[in-house]
């Protein structure tokens, strides 16, 4: 694989910005409306707030005069270290995936995955305090849960290494020149809201306390934006190679999109979120089993509802976002027609690369919660259980960004193939997979007609009373 992933000097960041900006672009423009530059600006404001909330509490966790200054570091120096770690891991990741994307896979599903999992759960069960063991049990439930995939998984794991393999090929040129500066900036904004966290919880007011949950909502929100932009940019630099055969400049289409497309970004990474986790649990409802009529019913109710859901707000939507400056709606009704036009609605739904992404957020999120709650839990236990879980939502939303190219490229692949399969003559990976499902479907078809009938003796019928 033809691959220049981190080769070359950060230094040159800047010199190929100013040489890309002089390069055509080939976006499609439509107007923007007023709620689209309302999430914008509005997006934009929120960041500048809390930049200011923390620079106001902030403060109070460096030279608070209560208690003893030591007590402070063991606050930061584990919250530190787990974003370095962070960072360290997402590139990682980035290179391994770069370089061997059927390896990153395989290696993923089959040693990392449940791994930190099952560790961090048992490290919140052992600091023993209310809030800790609700966490830990509730955190092998989600190793328990990831392990029983893997094994459920385990016939569509060589698909997903030759997807992603072909996907990731030929990667758009100075990617990281998009990639290295947003990592450390997403890291630094992390940092710094954590540490407005530790200065409300430094003034010890349980009034300030209820600011805690909107500096969280507000992080998650952010970095959520900051990685659909690249999400967004990459997949559409891919899209236009795959569909124009058109090659794209990196740089002059980010801030197209940031100038262009951020207000439509802004509102899908608040509603494809919250449809994505609908989908899910409708999902998991194939898994249960119901004795009550009625919950049967609502469960029903409630897929359906979910099938509709999805068609107004999914993550295909993201490719037509960026290259036709289209509403998240308009895009995801788009995206997923055309996929459903082309037979691949089975496909997408069994495909692994979008589980792969998320499932090696919450490996690396678990990993830095275990550096810094090893060390909290050594150092001062009664901070042990915050560091823990402020450790792995900074971790989950780091390697969530660092995973943001390789999906986009996904994204791209299957969009693409189902506008333009005679665009991939020389590309079976999609047509074979297709032919894999459809053989499958036709052999659960025969097992079902060829079953032996049932021997069971007839059920005598009921015989009328006689007087």
């Amino acid at each position: 694989m033809n691959c220049h992933f981190f080769e070359v000097p950060v230094f040159h960041i800047w010199t190929w910005f100013i040489e890309d900006m002089q390069e055509p672009q080939l976006r499609i423009r439509v107007p923007t409306s007023k709620l689209t530059m309302f999430f914008k600006y509005f997006f934009y404001l929120q960041c500048f707030l809390m930049v200011i909330l923390t620079i106001y509490f902030g403060p109070y966790a460096i030279f608070s005069s209560g208690g003893h200054p030591f007590h402070r570091m063991k606050w930061f120096a584990p919250m530190l270290t787990s974003g370095g770690i962070a960072v360290l891991l997402g590139f990682l990741w980035q290179w391994v995936i770069a370089r061997k994307p059927a390896t990153a896979v395989g290696m993923h599903f089959w040693l990392i995955n449940c791994t930190p999992t099952w560790i961090l759960g048992l490290l919140l069960i052992a600091m023993y305090t209310p809030g800790s063991l609700a966490a830990g049990i509730i955190v092998l439930v989600c190793g328990l849960i990831q392990s029983l995939y893997c094994c459920w998984i385990t016939s569509r794991v060589n698909y997903a290494k030759r997807v992603l393999s072909a996907a990731t090929a030929n990667p758009p040129a100075k990617l990281n020149a998009i990639l290295i500066p947003t990592m450390l900036y997403s890291i630094l904004y992390a940092c710094l809201l954590v540490s407005g966290i530790l200065g409300i919880t430094a003034t010890r007011k349980p009034v300030y306390r209820i600011i805690i949950p909107v500096i969280l909502l507000s992080l998650v929100w952010t970095m959520t934006v900051i990685r659909n932009v690249i999400l967004v940019t990459i997949s559409g630099i891919k899209y236009i190679r795959y569909v124009r055969k058109s090659t794209v400049q990196t740089l002059p289409e980010l801030w197209d999109y940031l100038d262009n497309s951020m207000g439509y970004i802004c509102i899908a990474s608040a509603v494809v979120p919250v449809i994505e986790f609908i989908r899910l649990t409708a999902r998991m409802r194939l898994l249960a089993r119901f004795n009550s009529e009625f919950l049967l019913s609502c469960a029903n109710w409630y897929s359906s509802w979910a099938a509709r859901m999805i068609m107004f707000g999914n993550r295909w939507g993201f490719v037509h976002v960026g290259v036709y400056s289209q509403a998240i709606k308009e895009a995801s009704i788009d995206t997923l027609g055309q996929l459903r036009r082309a037979k691949m609605e089975v496909l997408i739904l069994s495909d692994l690369t979008g589980p792969f992404c998320f499932l090696s957020a919450v490996a690396g999120g678990a990993t830095c919660s275990l550096v810094g709650g090893i060390w909290t839990f050594a150092v001062e236990k009664s901070y042990a259980t915050e560091i823990t879980l402020y450790a792995f939502l900074i971790g989950y939303l780091m390697i969530q960004l660092a995973m943001a190219w390789p999906h986009a490229c996904i994204l791209a692949y299957y969009v693409a193939y189902s506008e333009r399969p005679q665009h991939f003559q020389n590309d079976t990976t999609i047509p074979d997979r297709m032919e894999e499902l459809q053989r499958e479907n036709e052999e659960k078809k025969d097992e079902g007609s060829s079953a032996p009938p049932s021997t069971a003796p007839p059920t005598p019928s009921p015989q009328p009373h006689r007087s």
